[in-house]
């Protein structure tokens, strides 16, 4: 799945009123394709995150998606596409995804600094599957 695929399933969220207030869904579609890049080859890495996604109608899902190629770029050493420092790609104002005050603290102490670049802060684990 590219993530082009990921930005089009979280559009049809957000117009469905899904994503609005509740970010589950949408963060269902961004740790599948976690573990869709984290067990695929080098090459098709580059392949899933190469095309720009369109912008989804939210600037934290849109700064989410960038931040989280950033991030999995950089873990994997395949090069950030170019579309990920668009202007459009950046939260403001941050966002804190699990919008629990007691979690803010730990997010700004451990958000990957590729999603915190992004306006995105999230705990260590966030991206991680158990």
């Amino acid at each position: 799945m590219q993530i082009a695929d990921v930005a089009r399933r979280i559009q049809a969220c957000i117009a469905n009123g899904d994503c609005a207030s509740d970010c589950a869904t949408a963060w269902r579609w961004l740790l599948q394709f976690t573990d869709d890049f984290r067990g695929s080859s080098p090459s098709a890495r580059q392949w899933m995150t190469n095309d720009p996604p369109p912008l989804v109608g939210l600037s934290n899902y849109d700064a989410a998606i960038a931040g989280l190629v950033e991030h999995l770029c950089a873990q994997y050493r395949v090069e950030a596409p170019p579309w990920t420092c668009e202007e459009t790609r950046f939260a403001k104002p941050w966002w804190f995804p699990a919008n629990l005050p007691a979690l803010r603290a730990r997010a700004l102490r451990e958000s990957p600094i590729s999603l915190k670049r992004h306006g995105v802060l999230v705990t260590a684990e966030a991206f991680d599957r158990v």
